[in-house]
């Protein structure tokens, strides 16, 4: 009986102490994807855990989710052989979207991390995106669509990293800036969404954020 009250006690302990370094917060901002180019804003929740004698690393996990983003293509149209047309081309409008999840590994350049300081930071994650084309008017009777101009989805690796800078408003509060660049779509599953003639998924991001963190426990 005194061990398992013992033993309860450590658990506590450790919990409380785990607790009381617990951060929330959020950041938002502005994206940019390339090949194809899109352009939009982007959103993320987010738990830290200080880790470390001096706290100048944390384990950052965050929920993201990237606003659609729009883009356009030019597609190519068949004629059937018995219209005697020539092949034609048409306007592909392309609407990205993207969510995801990622744990993050944070490392602070000071010897607290409970200050103004720059950090940098590695990360890993899941993150599920679709595309969904709209075609251009054409006569259906005389041309036809080859089958890559389709709705696609993916789900995939995402790996990047960050670099910030954390402004402290308190012991407990902090403000911060981050620019954020990483390769999100390496594909575990999902469908080919792009062609020699219809651009596909983008292969790599950079972003600049603005966020908040606040300790809930302290």
């Amino acid at each position: 009986m005194k061990k398992t009250l013992q033993l309860i006690c450590i658990i506590f302990l450790s919990t409380q102490t785990i607790h009381a370094q617990l951060f929330v917060g959020a950041k938002g901002g502005y994206n940019r994807y390339f090949e194809p180019g899109m352009n939009g804003g982007n959103i993320a929740l987010f738990t830290e855990v200080p880790l470390g004698e001096y706290y100048n690393s944390s384990v950052r996990a965050s929920i993201f989710y990237d606003f659609p983003m729009k883009y356009e293509d030019v597609g190519t149209i068949y004629a059937y052989p018995d219209s005697y047309l020539f092949d034609d081309h048409v306007p592909v409008y392309s609407k990205y979207q993207n969510a995801g999840i990622s744990v993050e590994y944070m490392h602070y350049f000071s010897e607290d991390a409970f200050e103004s300081t720059l950090y940098a930071g590695g990360k890993v994650g899941f993150s599920y995106s679709t595309i969904k084309r709209t075609i251009g008017d054409f006569n259906t009777s005389d041309y036809y669509l080859n089958d890559y101009v389709k709705d696609n989805k993916q789900f995939s690796v995402y790996l990047g990293v960050c670099l910030g800078y954390q402004f402290a408003l308190s012991h407990n509060s902090f403000l911060f800036i981050e620019f954020n660049t990483g390769f999100p779509f390496l594909q575990l599953n999902g469908s080919d969404a792009g062609s020699s003639s219809i651009s596909g998924y983008p292969i790599i991001m950079v972003a600049g954020n603005i966020g908040f963190k606040q300790s809930i426990f302290n």
